[in-house]
């Protein structure tokens, strides 16, 4: 499970799984958390979550990333914008 208790769908790259049954859409979610707020956060957060809505076949997805690091990084920001990834900071 990778460290992360209840995983959406089982697996150990989500961390929250949320389905609006009217639109058949799923947000999947990942939290990732840093002991140093001031730290910011890389692309690899990015594709974490893609890579889990492609591994369980999520279809009709949104995506996103929430952390508590001050920021993204601008190449997190890069592909965020390309593969469709929304970032939440605590900003």
């Amino acid at each position: 499970m990778g460290g992360r208790p209840n995983t959406f769908l089982g697996g150990d790259r989500a961390d929250a799984g949320l389905r609006h049954l009217q639109r058949d859409s799923t947000v999947l979610v990942l939290v990732k958390h840093t002991t140093d707020s001031h730290r910011t956060m890389d692309a690899a957060a990015v594709l974490e979550v893609v890579h889990a809505a492609s591994r369980y076949e999520v279809r009709n997805s949104q995506l996103a990333v929430v952390t508590i690091a001050s920021e993204f990084t601008r190449a997190a920001r890069e592909e965020a914008i390309e593969r469709g990834v929304m970032l939440i900071d605590r900003h």
